[in-house]
């Protein structure tokens, strides 16, 4: 299945049950189980997507709570930071 396919599949989820997924919810990707089929939860952009509409709603007022995206896996923080540090004035 493409990704065009898989986000066509993907249904409309209205702001009630985003919110209340959201507020019970421990991490975004427990939202995107909770309103996602499973198979269409995998890679970043769902999460990215989810966090959002959050960011969209909390603009508008409504105070979700905050939840981060989370580490992935395999990256080295610490020496990405350093990394960022040094070049920020080479350009």
């Amino acid at each position: 299945m493409t990704k065009a396919e898989k986000k066509e599949r993907r249904r409309r989820v209205g702001a009630e049950e985003f919110i209340t997924a959201w507020q019970t919810s421990a991490n975004v990707e427990e939202v995107a189980l909770r309103l996602h089929e499973e198979e269409t939860v995998s890679g970043d952009n769902l999460r990215l997507s989810l966090s959002a509409r959050a960011c969209t709603l909390r603009k508008k007022g409504i105070p979700l709570k905050s939840m981060q995206l989370g580490n992935r896996k395999g990256l080295d923080i610490e020496s990405l930071t350093s990394l960022a540090r040094e070049l920020e004035g080479s350009n």
